[in-house]
């Protein structure tokens, strides 16, 4: 092999050598410049308008596939058609003795690749090479031309400064009219330069589409300028590697490595880096206008503050005009330095808002039901609970970086953390212990065994206050003894306990929410004992020290802010909500509720928003394609269409919880409209589709209510129970006389049974379908004489179907798999189910008897379910299915920078 090397090193050396001295036609071949996988480049001279130029020579087997010439001479001309200073010009493409050549303008100076072997630039000579880059990108791109092969190679700087992008577009003219999926004939990607040890060029700056043979667009060189801005800065390649193999699997799945940027990057520069290196070409800048923006406010601000420190006290600049609002956000988190300062301005600080995605590989955690996520006192920084490879993790972020790092020592099962008052160290539980670290990692202490569910703490000053169980308790933040201070009352001994207590300035009172099913916010006194009920519904309490008490109204999603005194410990005024669909989750039975958000002292708001306003609706074939149901992404719950199939009655809300709202959804207008009445969760319609049906609570009473679907009449209400045991309303016969829904049992909160109500007799409600077991879900046929529901009487949920009215023989129809959610085809020749993904289909016949044939699988698809019987999805009367789709957007971490100006605006106080 190395034999072969050398021979081959040596023919094309004698071939070089033999063009030095030629005449191509008008041009003298003078000396060689470079040569890659598009041919070698040469010094010439032009002897008609004697001038220097450069010839590139094009490879024998290019220049013998006809196809490909005529499609590079189409793109030669298209780029000789347009002239920018920052663009190398093609002056035409030519032939001679047999030879196809580019005569090109000569860019005297040096390449970036050459300036790199010394090391990285200064960060304003890098942004200003940078800048020059995106003006020629920006100039191509308005004419449909893409570079596809940017890298330091082909990126020269005149003696006099001028940046000059060579070879500008070549690459996709070179590449011909179908795409090129075999890496190893991408441009530049030579049988030499898989030799270990060579520095590969294009493989470095591909982007992963480019490198999964995909159609590459103008992202692919906004990808291409990240990894040539990186390497300008750190002086090392963004994707290092020494085989092409280990190149392009760095490109597809490594990160580069942040931390090699100067300490001095300014911010806005991490973030542009960020955005234009994202592997998902979606979520990469679209457009290089919007990079050359960027880095031009960089330099204006590099050139009137210190390196280390960048500002906007002055002009903000177009940059904010022209990117995505996440940029503003991200800008205004490098920008916390100045924000944190006493303004010495009468103006008051602007609030602002930006989003930030965990890590991949360390994304918000979802099942712990009490606070995932904590923030500083000074709001420099916040931490959450991060979901690993080993368990839960805590991860610190300071709004200054643009990367969270895990602390060690939170390892495993880390949860619930709290920071100290000086943002220095953090209390969390883990193994069953509250444990004390630094933010900076390390060995954590343990300062108490917990006994029994956890229900979260605070830090003022030198104390910790906590609950244990049903206990809450003080204790010195460096260990020690800890104090009992009270036990939750006896009063509701199922349910009553303590969680997510916060000492109130002053130290002589505790914010806590009490009981867990029927939560209270109150207040507890550390000097007279005495615990006050505040305000009734809520959990998570937060004190807002502009003189609010923050909590989330679990029934809503919705995050309410009350006027509090802190002398008097009163409620004064009225709760008004002042943020929506803030994410909260149930914790394992019987342990309450816990929503993920922070406040600090000064202001700063963190919060996570629930994924369930994410959900798309779609419509599903019987072969499984998909077309947009309704262009909205919202919060979908439960789904019926109206018998004409116009109509879409559907409850919505977040993915936890309660439904939020109720409202019919025109499918041929594109509206939705709100029904106004409150409190209304799992509407259906009558079989007419004259009425809609759904549950209610009112005055702490759960029942089930009919109203015209015009709402031209009061509502009638069908059951009077006295509880909180919601009903769920789930068919009704064909007559409009039947109704069946499913409610638990009196005596449990966690077996549901099938109940039926004649709506024209005095009886009242009658049991239908009662244990072992939850029965819910049932179905009534399209002729009234079937019923189909689900059973977990063999230990896990089955679909069966009995007659009725007569219930005493039943048929199971699904196949022994988990399966819920049964439908009937409008013609009831069919029922269908959910089983996980997947979609059955089961053939029906009724005529003499009951006969079910083998469930058969339609599609699958990963879309929203439900075990307790509500309708996540529809058949429509054409035989599609109304789908909701899996939640498909990250969870992502929302920041909000001096918040209490807004929420003085939205809540005003005496």
């Amino acid at each position: 092999e190395p034999a072969i090397q050398m021979a081959a090193r040596e023919l094309a050396e004698n071939q070089v050598n033999s063009m030095i001295g030629r005449q191509l036609a008008h041009y003298k071949i003078v000396s060689l410049l470079g040569a890659g996988g598009m041919g070698e480049v040469y010094r010439a001279t032009d002897t008609q308008l004697e001038r220097d130029v450069a010839i590139k020579v094009l490879p024998v087997e290019f220049s013998q596939d006809e196809e490909r010439l005529a499609r590079f001479e189409r793109e030669a001309k298209l780029l000789a058609a347009f002239n920018h200073p920052n663009i190398a010009t093609i002056h035409g493409l030519e032939e001679s003795d047999g030879i196809r050549f580019l005569v090109l303008e000569l860019v005297e100076g040096q390449t970036l690749a050459e300036r790199l072997i010394k090391g990285p630039l200064p960060i304003e000579k890098a942004l200003e090479i940078c800048h020059q880059i995106t003006e020629g990108l920006e100039a191509a791109h308005a004419k449909g031309v893409i570079h596809r092969d940017l890298k330091p190679a082909n990126v020269k700087i005149t003696p006099q400064g001028k940046v000059k992008v060579l070879d500008f577009g070549l690459a996709k003219a070179f590449e011909g009219a179908t795409a090129v999926t075999d890496l190893s004939q991408q441009p530049t990607l030579t049988d030499e330069m898989t030799r270990t040890g060579v520095i590969l060029g294009t493989a470095a700056y591909m982007s992963p589409e480019q490198a999964q043979g995909q159609p590459a667009d103008r992202r692919t060189d906004v990808w291409a300028l990240g990894c040539l801005l990186y390497e300008l800065l750190t002086g090392q390649p963004t994707f290092p590697g020494e085989t092409i193999t280990e190149i392009v699997a760095a490109v597809l799945k490594s990160d580069p490595s942040w931390e090699r940027l100067p300490e001095n990057t300014p911010g806005l520069i991490r973030f542009l880096l960020r955005r234009c290196l994202d592997k998902n070409s979606d979520d990469r800048f679209h457009d290089i206008a919007d990079v050359r923006v960027a880095i031009g406010d960089a330099l204006k601000e590099l050139t009137t503050v210190s390196p280390s420190v960048v500002t906007t006290t002055t002009h903000p600049g177009r940059w904010r005009w022209a990117v995505p609002l996440v940029v503003l956000g991200a800008l205004a988190a490098s920008l916390l330095t100045w924000i944190l300062m006493p303004s010495s301005s009468p103006v008051e600080q602007q609030v602002q808002r930006f989003v930030i995605s965990p890590e991949a590989t360390a994304p918000l955690h979802e099942d712990y039901p009490f606070s995932e996520v904590a923030v500083s006192s000074d709001g420099s920084k916040f931490v959450y609970v991060a979901e690993t490879e080993t368990g839960s993790q805590l991860y610190l972020r300071s709004l200054d970086d643009f990367e969270a790092r895990p602390i060690s020592g939170t390892e495993s099962t880390a949860n619930y953390p709290m920071f100290s008052p000086d943002g220095e160290s953090i209390a969390f539980v883990s193994s069953g212990q509250l444990k004390r670290v630094s933010v900076q990692g390390g060995a954590p202490r343990v300062l108490f065994d917990l006994e029994g569910n956890w229900g979260g703490g605070s830090w003022l000053e030198d104390t910790i206050v906590f609950v244990s169980e049903r206990d809450l308790f003080s204790i010195p933040a460096n260990g020690g003894e800890a104090e009992l201070l009270t036990t939750a009352p006896e009063a509701y001994p199922d349910e009553f306990h303590f969680s997510e207590p916060q000492i109130l300035p002053g130290g002589k009172s505790v914010l806590l929410q009490a009981g867990r099913s029927s939560p209270q916010i109150a207040v507890y006194s550390l000097e007279t004992g005495q615990l006050t009920n505040l305000l009734p519904g809520g959990i998570s309490p937060r004190y807002a020290s502009a003189g609010y008490v923050i909590y989330l109204f679990p029934g809503t999603g919705k995050l309410m802010a009350a006027p509090f005194d802190l002398q008097s410990l009163e409620i004064t005024g009225e709760p008004v909500p002042v943020l929506e669909g803030v994410r909260f989750s149930r914790a394992p039975v019987g342990a309450g509720f816990g929503a993920t958000y922070a406040l600090s002292p000064g202001g700063t708001l963190v919060y996570v928003l629930d994924p369930g306003s994410y959900y798309r609706l779609l419509w599903v074939d019987r072969t499984g394609g998909e077309t947009l149901a309704a262009p909205q992404k919202r919060g979908y719950r439960g789904l019926n269409i109206s018998p004409d199939g116009k109509r879409v009655l559907m409850s919505l809300g977040p993915s936890s919880g309660f439904s939020t709202s109720t409202e019919i959804y025109d499918l041929e207008g594109d509206s939705f409209s709100r029904i106004p009445t409150e409190g209304i969760t799992s509407a259906i319609w009558t079989r007419d589709g004259q009425w809609i049906t759904y549950q209610a609570l009112v005055d702490r009473k759960s029942n089930l209510y009919r109203q015209r679907a015009d709402r031209s009449a009061a509502p009638e209400q069908l059951t009077h129970y006295t509880d909180t045991r919601y009903p769920v309303p789930t068919s009704w016969s064909p007559d409009g006389r039947i109704l069946l829904y499913k409610r638990q049992e009196i005596d449990s909160i966690f077996i549901d049974d099938i109940l039926s109500v004649d709506i024209q007799a005095s009886e009242g409600p009658q049991d239908l379908i009662a244990g072992p077991g939850n029965q819910t879900a049932a179905q009534f046929s399209p002729d009234g004489n079937w019923i189909a529901y689900v059973s977990d009487e063999t230990g896990e949920n089955q679909v069966w179907v009995c007659r009725y009215p007569e219930i005493d023989r039943k048929w199971l129809v699904s196949d022994g798999e988990v399966s819920v959610q049964p439908k009937w085809s409008r013609d009831g020749s069919e029922l269908f189910y959910r089983n996980g993904n997947k979609t059955m289909a089961v053939s029906i016949q009724t005529e003499s008897g009951f006969r079910a044939d083998r469930p058969q699988l339609l599609f699958e698809g990963s879309y929203r379910t439900d075990s307790r019987g509500l309708p996540r999805y529809d058949v429509s009367p054409d035989g599609r299915f109304l789908v909701v789709s899996a939640q498909d957007t990250e969870v992502q971490i929302h920041v909000v920078l001096n918040w209490f100006k807004e929420l003085k605006r939205l809540v005003p106080v005496n």
